[in-house]
């Protein structure tokens, strides 16, 4: 990770559990200039989604200028990236179901690696997400699943719709944020 990734850490860093041994987490925004983190992220959502590198850093790198991506965040155990996500103006469902692009803004691409999966990092940084979301005074999000719909019922969102994307039930969903 180069200097700029680590001079724009954000929180306090949390501990929690792995394997009976304590973690060191770090939340941190990904910036444009970010390319060794940027690289990562595509790297993980061709493997995941078949999303091309090339559009993934295309959008990461011209954010938050391009009207799209709003800010993706990562975060870090034990300086290892793990989880990232962000909110964006656009998702690639929107392009198969037009009808959808009413709803506005998107969490996106929320992915962890698969050894830190089940362990509340993807919570933690939907928290995040929805958080940011309010300071930038957004008050209701969207996103769309096909494989984690009972994890965002328990954390408060709502089914709306449901469409076929990718050969997959996909349910749209929605959540009101509650400003505190």
């Amino acid at each position: 990770m180069g200097k700029d990734a680590r001079r724009k850490l954000t929180g306090d860093g949390q501990k929690s559990s792995l394997n009976s041994k304590m973690r060191q987490e770090k939340i941190l925004q990904v910036h444009a200039s970010d390319e060794g983190l940027i690289q990562q992220i595509a790297n993980w959502y061709l493997a995941e989604w078949d999303i091309p590198i090339a559009r993934t850093t295309q959008r990461l790198a011209t954010h938050p200028g391009n009207n799209d991506m709003l800010f993706q965040f990562l975060i870090l155990a034990d300086g290892k990236p793990v989880t990232t996500g962000g909110l964006s103006n656009h998702v690639g469902l929107l392009e198969a179901h037009p009808s959808l692009q009413i709803y506005k803004p998107w969490v996106s691409l929320l992915y962890t690696t698969v050894d830190y999966r089940n362990q509340g990092l993807g919570r933690q940084l939907l928290e995040r997400i929805e958080a940011e979301s309010l300071k930038l005074g957004y008050e209701q999000l969207y996103l769309h699943t096909f494989t984690a719909e009972s994890l965002y019922k328990r954390l408060g969102w709502k089914g709306i719709d449901v469409a076929d994307y990718k050969n997959h039930k996909t349910v749209v969903m929605t959540k009101q944020l509650n400003p505190t």
